[in-house]
């Protein structure tokens, strides 16, 4: 028994495996940057239904897009800021504002940008979607958010603009794991994550054997639909997860993995400029680089703009009634 729950990481723990499989997408073979993303957003789901229901009249609606805009846009201003000093080009009003920055054509100023546009769609539809969850029954709930992701799926692919409608199902999930508060035992987290972990060693020996990812066997398929398949069993675990203790460290931990989030590709993208990475040393002074620059974004932006946010909401009057601590 206290081995198995070992397996099962804290909240803060878990978001900063999602960012560091999101960096092995990005210099190794191993393709796991979208179902860390997808990750993410069940995460999301969870965190966010649950920061809307402790939300209090009155300016309930205006007291939480505040509280997003100040956790989100400070650190991704400042990131955005500097790449766009390095690159000598002024961002546009998606680069600046997220919104409709995952339909840009490529390159991306910082290149995980897209993700935080369909949060922030997210955020926009949330007091709806909350309405919604509420007052449809589960089964009707779970065929029209079905049919909302394919829409949503056949817009893209009609018009290119990426939505939130093809990622509803994700989101959905996770606030479902809000609204039921289910806490899975430690044997069916850990069955999640054995299922989980088998999925992707399939896709390594694919990429050994065939030397192709294993989105690019299935022709015709949706990536995005092809990493949900990979991270539904890991929902059980995931919901383990979210019930976990989070101490002091485990919460620092979650809240590195945004800046590391944010940092990892344009550090990676500027270090290749001048020096080979592709090699043991190289690769090892890149993941050094990144740890530092996550480091300064993370103390010197992300955490006096936390003190901020929070210090803000508990005395600004839109937010005078909350009843327990802002920390979401």
């Amino acid at each position: 028994m206290g081995r198995t729950s070992q397996l099962i990481v804290g909240p803060g723990m878990f978001r900063l495996l999602l960012a560091l499989a999101v960096v092995a997408n990005h210099v190794t073979k191993l393709q796991s940057g979208l179902a860390a993303v997808l990750l993410f957003f069940v995460l999301s789901g969870y965190w966010v239904a649950d920061l809307w229901a402790k939300t209090p009249e009155p300016n309930r609606v205006a007291t939480f897009y505040l509280n997003r805009v100040l956790r989100i846009w400070p650190l991704y201003l400042a990131v955005m800021l500097v790449c766009a000093a390095v690159r000598n080009r002024v961002p546009g009003f998606s680069e600046l504002f997220l919104f409709g920055a995952a339909s840009l054509p490529y390159p991306h100023m910082i290149g995980t940008e897209w993700s935080l546009d369909i949060e922030v769609q997210f955020y926009a539809l949330l007091p709806v979607l909350g309405l919604l969850a509420a007052r449809t029954p589960r089964f009707v709930l779970i065929l029209l958010v079905a049919a909302i992701a394919w829409l949503g799926w056949r817009f893209e692919m009609a018009t290119g603009v990426v939505n939130i409608a093809k990622f509803l199902p994700a989101f959905a999930i996770g606030m479902m794991l809000q609204r039921t508060q289910w806490s899975p035992d430690d044997r069916t987290a850990s069955i999640s994550l054995t299922a989980f972990i088998a999925l992707a060693a399939i896709q390594g020996w694919l990429w050994e054997v065939y030397s192709v990812p294993m989105h690019a066997l299935f022709h015709g398929w949706d990536d995005d639909a092809l990493a949900a398949v990979w991270i539904a069993p890991l929902i059980p675990y995931v919901a383990a997860s979210l019930h976990r203790p989070s101490d002091a460290d485990d919460r620092v931990r979650g809240d590195l993995s945004y800046p590391l989030y944010l940092v990892h590709l344009p550090v990676l993208l500027a270090f290749q400029e001048v020096y080979n990475w592709r090699t043991e040393f190289g690769v090892l002074a890149l993941l050094a680089l990144m740890a530092m620059f996550t480091a300064a974004f993370w103390l010197g932006i992300d955490r006096p703009a936390e003190r901020f946010r929070k210090a803000f909401l508990a005395t600004h009057p839109l937010a005078r009634r909350y009843r327990t601590p802002i920390s979401s």
